[in-house]
């Protein structure tokens, strides 16, 4: 069930066969099968859950690609440099006085957060572990859910069948300074 996927969160989980990782206060799991790359630089530090591809350099693999990325000057040069890339991702940015968290394009490697943008896993089912979920009764929300989402199970926007657990939408970001998603992608 719990196969390739990650939960990031500031409570302590049984690891037993984890990967983990630890930035500021959020501690990182993910599943042996995914890939956790971490690479750093003075004060940037970055943690890669998944893979990103060079089509340019095919060779290059996640550290190499990570490496990379450090030599921006900010953090929109980040955004700017792994448009290049391809990938099913989610990249954890601490530097340039952010602290950012994003997956890729097309938001293949889906993170889903609690609403008080503190708790963070790749399904909402994971999320359970750290906090408790709670229906959402809108009845609009409910006939979506009961109606659309059983067939394609499929995640369209920012909700969820859960009131207090949002899904992060392709093309944006969340600001983990800020408590806050905001897109990031066309750049203008």
């Amino acid at each position: 069930m719990f196969r390739k996927q990650f939960v990031i969160t500031q409570t302590e989980l049984d690891s037993t066969n984890w990967q983990t990782a630890h930035i500021n206060k959020y501690n990182i799991y993910v599943h042996p099968d995914l890939s956790l790359t971490q690479a750093h630089l003075n004060e940037n530090y970055f943690a890669l859950i998944g893979n990103l591809y060079d089509w340019i350099n095919p060779q290059h693999d996640n550290k190499d690609i990570l490496n990379s990325l450090l030599t921006a000057t900010s953090i929109e040069e980040i955004f700017i440099q792994i448009n290049q890339y391809a990938g099913e991702y989610v990249l954890i940015c601490k530097g340039f006085d952010e602290f950012l968290l994003f997956n890729d394009a097309s938001a293949q490697q889906e993170v889903f957060y609690d609403s008080s943008i503190n708790n963070f896993a790749s399904q909402p089912k994971l999320l359970s572990k750290v906090i408790t979920p709670i229906i959402d009764q809108n009845p609009k929300v409910v006939q979506f859910f009961e109606n659309n989402f059983k067939k394609t199970k499929l995640y369209v926007g920012p909700n969820t069948e859960y009131s207090n657990i949002k899904h992060l939408r392709a093309n944006h970001y969340i600001d983990l300074n800020r408590k806050s998603s905001n897109r990031f992608f066309p750049l203008k």
